[in-house]
């Protein structure tokens, strides 16, 4: 089949993305990734050399778009601050909310990115999950180290570490539709729309009394 117009990078990068989503990275073949992206398995080993570097490329790209609307909105906080120190409140925002307004943007390839990073985490494959950590945590430790930066010197490490971690773990079940459903469940109220607006307010005072019991911070 004549790969369509386009960029074929792109193209096997949105198709291994879609894929890897809903299949699995194990079961999703790079035959399958080929014929949905409209290209050949040889334009693949061009471009990726390997599956594990496929998925390798799959992660970062959208990741480090992340990172990048964090880093945005944690400069602009600092800009507006007086005296460039920011709240507990306004780092949480900076680490959670470019997130979730980048799986809700309504664009098909950031749902299943989502979707992805949830059967990375959730699934049990240590291999997967290792490569996960290996690309993702110099963005982590970045801000991570906007948290520290604003608690005593004395705060508990594993305190810290812990806080960190609750913010990560609510941020991504947002994104969860198995959370979704439950959600609608236990209310009885369906859920017609999903949007940043109608999560992050019940998202931020989840997170920013949770973050201040946890660090021991006065509310």
């Amino acid at each position: 089949m004549a790969a369509p117009k386009g960029d074929s990078r792109v193209q096997l990068l949105d198709a291994a993305e879609e894929l890897f989503a809903k299949k699995g990275y194990d079961a999703a073949s790079i035959r399958q990734i080929a014929a949905l992206s409209g290209n050949t398995i040889g334009t693949m080993s061009y471009h990726f050399g390997s599956k594990e570097t496929l998925l390798s490329e799959v992660i970062n790209r959208r990741f480090m778009e992340i990172a990048e609307v964090r880093r945005k909105m944690y400069n602009d906080f600092k800009a507006e601050s007086a005296d460039g120190v920011l709240t507990l409140e306004q780092v949480i925002t900076a680490i959670v909310k470019p997130f979730l307004q980048c799986a809700f943007c309504g664009k098909p390839g950031w749902r299943s990115y989502t979707m992805l990073l949830g059967r990375i985490l959730y699934t049990g494959n240590q291999d997967i999950y290792n490569k996960l950590m290996e690309i993702t945590t110099p963005v982590t430790l970045e801000a991570f180290g906007w948290f520290k930066q604003i608690v005593p010197d004395d705060t508990p490490p594993k305190d810290l570490a812990t806080a960190y971690q609750f913010l990560i773990s609510n941020m991504m079940d947002c994104c969860s539709p198995i959370e979704q459903n439950l959600i609608d469940s236990i209310s009885g109220i369906k859920t017609t729309t999903t949007t940043v607006d109608d999560i992050w307010p019940r998202l931020e005072r989840c997170l920013f009394a949770g973050a201040r019991a946890i660090l021991q911070l006065p509310a």
